[in-house]
């Protein structure tokens, strides 16, 4: 159980001998029991991480007992992005120094940023060519509606001289990428252009919800390889937000979060239903939040062949590789080498 999500209203987690023991609240809302037929007992060998929902609990010892063995959690209210984690205290000081000198190394940043962005370039495009080809399977190779981002973009990305180039450079690849992905969503989720906070409708919505996920889940894996998130290449560091995990996770966007919300979409495993409007906002209803969950732990614990290294592996596996060659990168200088679609 890589991922462990606490998310039932009212649930309360405790430490049960080596197990967590999650105690659900009764059919008429009453308090949550341990007597519960509904209570789950999960040993925490099984566990990685642990999500927590803003009207769930967990008692101190459990945290506690989840921390000594190196487990994360963080913590997730409802319609906002995590408030923050618990993580191990131990950190790997030679590895942060490695990195903050790095974080400060114009060069240096600029040449990792390079990698990371020509990689979300060709994968925007791979995803528009799938998506084409199967709506078209007689359109040459796979072209969709528009047009992807042309090679040109990942040609100006790899060439970019500077930080604020390969940004400008970003942002007219992405504009056109969304401009050619609105044609892939349903009539009943329409998609006019990308908003956030808020989103200002549903397909916007699980747009930002998985966003929200990779984020997250990215930003676990760089604590994991001993770096500080704050510290990024190609994001601003304002100390704010995990810049160094928004880098790592642009080449994932459009394979990971933007293919999954499009089949949820598409599948109808997600319906209007699903979504609520608060204020100007829209956002994923409780019980769609559960469902989204489950989709991404299969998607991202999915074992495939990768070309790009010539081995089987999962998403969830990349991202740990992906955070150590960036470690590697902060001490060595060493390729990042982000990842590449099939």
């Amino acid at each position: 159980m890589p991922s462990l999500y606490l998310t039932v209203p009212g649930a309360h987690a405790t430490l049960s001998s080596s197990h967590l023991l999650i105690a659900l609240p009764g059919p008429d809302d009453t308090p949550a029991s341990a007597s519960h037929p509904g209570q789950r007992n999960i040993p925490l060998d099984e566990i990685e991480r642990v999500i927590v929902a803003h009207d769930t609990s967990l008692s101190t010892p459990a945290l506690m007992a989840l921390l000594e063995r190196g487990i994360p959690v963080v913590f997730w209210p409802r319609r906002r992005p995590p408030v923050g984690m618990a993580v191990p205290a131990q950190r790997n000081t030679h590895a942060l120094a490695a990195q903050l000198e790095t974080s400060k190394d114009e060069s240096a940043r600029l040449a990792a940023a390079r990698e990371i962005v020509r990689a979300k370039i060709l994968n925007m495009r791979r995803v528009l060519q799938r998506l084409g080809a199967r709506r078209d399977p007689t359109a040459p190779d796979g072209e969709a509606p528009g047009g992807p981002p042309s090679t040109g973009f990942a040609e100006q990305a790899a060439g970019a001289a500077s930080l604020d180039t390969l940004r400008g450079v970003e942002g007219a690849a992405s504009a056109r990428y969304f401009e050619a992905l609105a044609g892939f969503f349903p009539a009943e989720f329409p998609f006019e252009r990308r908003s956030r906070r808020p989103p200002h409708n549903p397909a916007n919505s699980i747009l930002s919800f998985l966003y929200t996920l990779l984020s997250s889940e990215m930003t676990l894996h760089v604590y994991a390889a001993g770096l500080e998130p704050a510290w990024g290449l190609f994001h601003e560091n304002d100390g704010r937000r995990p810049a160094l995990a928004l880098d790592l996770m642009e080449p994932y966007r459009a394979p990971l979060c933007d293919a999954l919300a499009l089949d949820l979409l598409n599948h109808h495993r997600l319906t209007a239903d699903d979504f609520e409007q608060v204020g100007e906002g829209w956002f994923l209803q409780a019980g769609a939040r559960r469902r989204v969950y489950a989709a991404w732990e299969t998607r991202l614990e999915r074992e495939f062949f990768h070309e790009q290294t010539r081995t089987r592996t999962t998403l969830r596996r990349s991202f740990e590789e992906l955070c150590m060659r960036t470690r590697r990168f902060c001490a060595e200088r060493a390729p990042i080498e982000p990842f590449l679609m099939n």
